[in-house]
């Protein structure tokens, strides 16, 4: 059985409560912690079709003690009770944390458990500092005479919603500065008097109008069907009952659409709206990322999609409630490339109780259907995957290898290195995946040869005679590779997920992918590195050190996630894709050759992916230099590409802190 505690700590003095992270392998069943074997908490574990089953456990302690011993088990489809932890608590170490987290109540969970470690939070942008940045910031196109003013059709389930939100979302739509829409509203049999009355007063109010009573409630999917049936827009706009709409909404997409005519999809940006109309949480999205998609539906208000296409794919389907956006735009998107990011706020989501908009988890059947959804998108597509829900509705997508692909996993090490040999050895003893092969460039071949060969079958490595110039050793080694992939891999790493080689090859044998990595962590679990946005000639990685189990910022660091440049400690690619683009840059240190791989697959329209559950211990973490980071941009200049936007980090973000807001 395998298994990886990454954190566990007991927190209060009278009521303690336990957190208990990390992962075991598929065969457990559940968690259960035990005090001197009586059972104080057990946690079902959901099933999973990968190789691993993540948790992140707390649990309130009710026996009441003074010192506390607890032994951690996980239980297999057997039946049988595996220890994987034990962990003592006494009442001097919980008062001192419950002092330090007085002390510094207003930080994140991390630093009050590890007050050594000087972490930079990822907490939400405040209410204050967005409305600062509304301010300064926010501005829209002025309505102009456009040649192109198609019909656009807001199309609206609606279902015993209070009056006085419909009535603010209905007249968000009616003061549009752009006035070529219709507003297409199918009541799914409310039985509330408020929104039938509602509905009746403004079908009186504008003949652009148009509401449809259904007989019988059909839930979501089917309401809005019905609508589909009112619309004759050649664009049909998706519009929740109690949300708004911005003034500017509808201008600005047919000021795109008079830019580029073909265009089948375009999104917006949203914030947050409370009863009182106070805006807040603003979600500010990349451009379309397919793999960070597939992770979750960030795209989701406001949508705009021309209608014949929503018509060739069948609607809105029955049995995804809850998911039926999500989807919807998988299908979408599968049948077209035309879409188009406008990175403004459009939309404002409702936040009241109930609403998904307040509590992700109003909604605890819409992760399973998302699930169902890229399931069939996959199947129908012929690639064969593992589709897991993480957390509510975010996704692991693990593509299965249909055919046995070979893998070269290269280490550059000059000299004897006993670490090497030691990390070398832990991880074929680990690594699930076999056909794989250690290529060892070194100077040193007979030691190396001689040590690995005690524990290591000869098929296993490779000693390589290196010319002590890394760059021009591996584009060397590369030439001659008989290996499907190539994986890099920095001599002071350690690949610490055991099926780590066939899910990264999983990703990278897709015709659109470049190059794949994952996390890079400290001793301790503390991510410090994964991928990097390039935006006005800076890097921008996710803030460090970040916590084992964070999901990181939009779920960043618990899915596959698209970004131009992967981290150069550890990343996989093709071998044919490798060579074609001439291999590492010789004139330029290690770690800029391997950002310029990334950013030359990526200018070839291939995507780089960060797989974060994917972790590889780094102990000798810096990060790039001024100086790497003017050659960086010195080069990728000279192939093409852009250094002042990235299509995977929203403009409206800081250039030099990530996630944040420019003052």
């Amino acid at each position: 059985m395998r298994f990886n505690v990454r954190d566990c700590a007991v927190y209060g003095v009278k009521r303690p409560l336990i957190i208990f992270v990390g992962w075991v392998d598929n065969s457990i069943e559940k968690i259960v912690i035990k005090i001197e074997n009586e059972t104080i908490f057990e946690k079902q574990l959901s099933k999973s079709f990968s190789k691993i089953k993540s948790f992140s456990l707390g649990a309130a302690v009710n026996v009441r003690r003074i010192n506390y011993h607890f032994d951690f088990y996980a239980v297999d489809d057997r039946g049988f009770y595996h220890r994987i932890y034990s962990y003592k608590s006494t009442l001097f170490d919980r008062i001192i944390k419950k002092i330090k987290s007085l002390l510094y109540k207003n930080v994140t969970f991390i630093r009050r458990h590890f007050t050594d470690i000087d972490y930079k939070s990822t907490e939400a942008i405040s209410e204050q500092k967005y409305n600062e940045w509304i301010k300064k910031h926010e501005c829209f196109s002025p309505k102009i005479k456009y040649e192109y003013n198609p019909l656009i059709s807001i199309v609206m389930p609606v279902y015993n919603v209070k009056g006085r939100y419909l009535r603010a979302c209905i007249d968000s739509i009616l003061r549009q500065s752009y006035e070529n829409f219709e507003i297409c509203i199918a009541d799914d049999c409310s039985t509330a008097e408020d929104t039938i009355n509602t509905l009746k007063e403004y079908q009186k109010k504008d003949k652009r109008i148009k509401v449809f009573f259904r007989e019988q409630n059909g839930h979501i999917s089917n309401a809005t069907n019905s609508a589909l049936n009112l619309a004759t827009g050649e664009f049909v706009g998706l519009m929740d009952n109690d949300d708004e709409l911005m003034p500017n909404a509808l201008n600005e997409v047919v000021k795109v659409l008079n830019q580029d005519k073909t265009l089948d999809f375009i999104y917006s940006d949203e914030d947050k709206i409370d009863e009182y109309g106070n805006r807040s949480d603003p979600h500010f999205k990349p451009d379309y990322a397919k793999d960070t998609f597939y992770g979750g539906n960030y795209i989701c208000h406001f949508s705009v999609i021309r209608r014949k296409v929503i018509e060739e794919i069948g609607r809105f389907r029955t049995g995804y409630e809850g998911a039926q956006d999500f989807d919807l735009f998988l299908r979408v998107l599968d049948r077209t490339d035309k879409i188009y990011h406008i990175d403004k706020i459009l939309y404002h989501w409702r936040m009241i109780p109930g609403s998904t908009a307040l509590d992700s988890s109003s909604k605890n059947y819409a992760g399973e259907a998302g699930k169902r959804a890229l399931e069939d998108l996959l199947e129908k597509k012929g690639v064969k995957a593992n589709v897991n829900v993480m957390v509510n509705t975010h996704y692991f997508i693990e593509y299965l290898l249909e055919k046995k692909v070979t893998i070269d996993l290269i280490i550059h090490s000059d000299g004897k290195n006993d670490l090497v040999i030691d990390r070398l050895v832990r991880m074929a003893t680990e690594i699930e995946f076999d056909n794989y092969r250690i290529v060892i460039i070194t100077d040193e071949s007979d030691y190396y040869e001689f040590i690995l060969s005690k524990y290591l079958t000869q098929e296993r490595f490779v000693t390589i005679p290196s010319t002590n110039n890394i760059t021009r050793d591996i584009n060397r080694y590369a030439r001659i590779s008989k290996a499907d992939l190539l994986l890099l891999l920095k001599k002071e790493c350690e690949i610490l997920s055991f099926n780590a080689l066939e899910v990264m090859a999983g990703y990278t044998i897709q015709d659109d992918v470049g190059v794949v990595g994952g996390k890079v962590v400290d001793e301790r679990g503390f991510g410090l590195a994964s991928g990097y946005y390039l935006q006005k000639g800076n890097l921008l990685g996710i803030p460090k050190p970040s916590y084992p189990g964070d999901y990181g910022t939009y779920g960043s660091l618990l899915t596959q996630y698209n970004y131009k440049i992967v981290e150069s400690e550890c990343y996989m690619v093709k071998t044919k894709d490798f060579i074609e683009i001439g291999g590492l840059d010789e004139t330029v240190d290690y770690r800029v050759a391997s950002y310029l791989i990334c950013v030359q697959l990526y200018y070839r329209g291939l995507r780089n992916v960060v797989i974060p559950h994917i972790e590889i211990m780094f102990t000798a973490y810096n990060d790039i230099t001024q100086e790497e980071m003017k050659v960086l941009s010195k080069r990728i200049n000279s192939i093409g590409c852009n250094i002042e936007r990235d299509k995977y980090y929203n403009v409206n973000f800081s250039s030099k802190h990530i996630y944040k807001l420019p003052g």
